[in-house]
């Protein structure tokens, strides 16, 4: 849409909240550090754009399961960064494939059936 006043481009905040969920989406596998970045750029247009495209929640698994692959300490804390308890539970049991620590494993392992009772609960 264009200001008639000023001839400029108005903000689309939809449009540059999907632009940058899509540039994440394209370099989650080679660097999920930076995609986490521009995903949290996307997730504070929320407040302008009043929802989140669904691309999102995937968005969000496959960063947190990208940095598993390096740093899974890291992977755990950022689990708060999918919304929804099933995307959440698809990123521990693919989390698990790059656990070798047995810690973690009885973490994620807990976590998960917490997860599973609370969704058999709703």
């Amino acid at each position: 849409m264009t200001n008639k006043d000023t001839y400029f481009d108005e903000p689309d905040f939809e449009s540059h909240m999907n632009f940058l969920i899509e540039e994440a989406s394209l370099i989650v596998e080679s660097d999920p550090f930076e995609a986490l970045k521009i995903f949290n750029n996307a997730y504070k247009l929320y407040d302008e754009v009043g929802h989140f495209p669904h691309e999102i929640l995937d968005l969000s698994v496959s960063i947190v399961v990208n940095i598993a692959k390096t740093d899974i300490d890291e992977a755990i804390k950022q689990l708060k960064i999918i919304d929804v308890e099933h995307y959440e539970l698809d990123a521990l049991n693919n989390i698990l494939i790059y656990v070798k620590d047995p810690i973690h494993i009885d973490f994620i392992n807990d976590r998960i059936q917490e997860l599973e009772k609370r969704m058999e609960d709703d």
